[in-house]
């Protein structure tokens, strides 16, 4: 699993760098997710770009977003400059029986997988 906290809509760059440095190499099975973007209640959270070019970079098996959390008091003062203009919503929006889900729907993915080949069986 390879996962990303999103600002600006964009993984952070060390995550970013590890795709890269993966990408060209044998590696086991990928799942990807992503923690964020925080938008407002009224507006769906997309997938990223990075979010899109690690899965086909990565032949990943897919990609889940997951809402996160956001103390603003724990920001710093830019932070909640950029916060105060973004239309994101304060509060903890984890969900953490979709997590689970999306783990157990791995650990099934990964109990019928032909790993040489890469083929669930």
């Amino acid at each position: 699993m390879i996962g990303s906290a999103v600002y600006g809509n964009r993984w952070i760059p060390m995550v970013n760098d590890l795709v890269a440095r993966l990408s060209d190499k044998p590696h086991p099975p990928v799942w990807l997710f992503s923690c964020g973007p925080l938008h407002s209640l009224d507006r769906p959270v997309n997938d990223t770009s990075d979010a899109a070019r690690a899965t086909a970079a990565l032949n990943a098996f897919s990609h889940c977003t997951f809402p996160g959390k956001l103390d603003v008091a724990e920001l710093s003062h830019g932070e909640q400059l950029v916060f105060a203009s973004s239309g994101a919503a304060e509060g903890d929006f984890r969900d953490w029986i979709r997590v689970c889900n999306w783990a157990r729907d791995i650990l099934a993915c990964l109990a019928s997988v032909d790993h040489e080949n890469r083929a669930v069986r």
